[in-house]
């Protein structure tokens, strides 16, 4: 029989891994549970913003306050980060979907949050250094989810102990992620930041602050501040 060539895209090929990983990792899937160890692994580095619709429910499932997957996997994570920072915590799924830039899935979380009550708890909760979503959002140059997040209470301030104890601000500069440094600059003083000083005093494992970050690229608008 003739033999017919197939190709994936590079985009395809992550959305179908990521619907392996995420099947694997529901608790009550044992036909895949040779996968299971992979997925525990890199799970996360087959979603994206381009495949997370796609993924929908199975991911909406597993990144859910409750679910008993994804409280698996964070055991199996947490030994892992453990052993290499000696880290006592794990990220919440908000961390997660806000770190690697799930739109949606940030908005469904939060208004889950919101209609049980624990939106305030859940938007500034520390993850496995110390770290808030808006401080993942940030590390991973999200400007989109950093915005969504100060609309729902994330707090600018707030610093990561494990991480050399600085702020969503510092942290963005540092790896000149300039358009999320723009977004929390910006945004209105509702959450009693004061903003120039996190410029201005807010100093890094380097000695430097936002400022000599944006001096040193160019950042006009941010030396202006």
């Amino acid at each position: 029989s003739p033999v017919r060539a197939y190709s994936f895209s590079e985009t395809d090929a992550n959305t179908m891994l990521a619907r392996i990983c995420l099947s694997a990792l529901h608790t009550d899937n044992r036909s895949l549970s040779t996968f299971l160890a992979y997925a525990d692994r890199h799970w996360d580095s087959h979603v994206s913003p381009q495949n997370e619709d796609t993924l929908g429910e199975l991911l909406h499932g597993f990144l859910s306050i409750g679910s008993s997957s994804f409280a698996r996997w964070t055991r199996i994570r947490s030994k892992l980060l453990e052993a290499e920072w000696n880290a006592p915590e794990i990220n919440t799924p908000l961390h997660l979907a806000a770190g690697l830039g799930l739109r949606h899935t940030v908005e469904y979380l939060l208004e889950l949050s919101k209609s049980n009550g624990s939106l305030s708890s859940v938007v500034n909760a520390p993850g496995v250094i110390g770290q808030t979503p808006l401080f993942n959002a940030s590390r991973y140059g999200k400007p989109d989810i950093c915005r969504i997040l100060l609309d729902h209470g994330a707090r600018r301030d707030e610093t990561a102990p494990w991480h050399g104890g600085v702020c969503c601000l510092l942290v963005a500069a540092s790896f000149t992620y300039w358009d999320v440094v723009r977004v929390l600059v910006e945004y209105p003083v509702i959450d009693g930041c004061d903003i120039v000083a996190l410029i201005c005093r807010t100093v890094g494992d380097s000695g430097r602050t936002v400022l000599h970050f944006a001096a040193r690229d160019g950042e006009i608008e941010v030396v202006h501040i």
